[in-house]
């Protein structure tokens, strides 16, 4: 016998199962790659710079590196365009200069984060080299 209620319930049920596969299939086209775990080993002696995560096929969307500023150098103003990036101190002390007039001391235990499409440099303010990781992802 026909229940309309029962029905219904298995139409949703359907269009559930099929919307999320739809999103799945949409992250797979749009990513195209399967990474895998993997661990990196930090190079804390490094110079300059080391990069850990080059984005895909390594990751999905992230790319970051670990960064070494010897005293008064910096990285040069850049922009994050599309990306938004994080920003941990790992040792030393810097300064986050944002071209919106936004400047930020940053030392070990904390962490910045800078907005898609914004201007900045860091610039190591501390008398021993400074070293911190980036992680930039994609905004959409």
């Amino acid at each position: 016998m026909f229940n309309p209620k029962s029905t219904l319930i298995i139409i949703l049920a359907g269009l559930l199962i099929f919307s999320q596969k739809q999103v799945q299939s949409q992250q797979n086209d749009t990513t195209g790659i399967s990474p895998k775990p993997k661990i990196v080993v930090l190079n804390l002696a490094s110079e300059n710079y080391q990069c850990i995560f080059d984005g895909p096929p390594e990751t999905v969307l992230f790319h970051s590196g670990l960064i070494t500023l010897q005293p008064d150098e910096s990285v040069g103003i850049h922009n994050t365009k599309a990306y938004e990036e994080m920003i941990i101190v790992l040792e030393g002390e810097c300064q986050l200069i944002s071209t919106k007039g936004e400047d930020f001391q940053l030392k070990y235990g904390v962490v910045a984060y800078c907005p898609p499409h914004t201007e900045h440099n860091i610039k190591n303010t501390g008398s021993k080299p400074l070293k911190y990781i980036y992680i930039a992802t994609k905004a959409n």
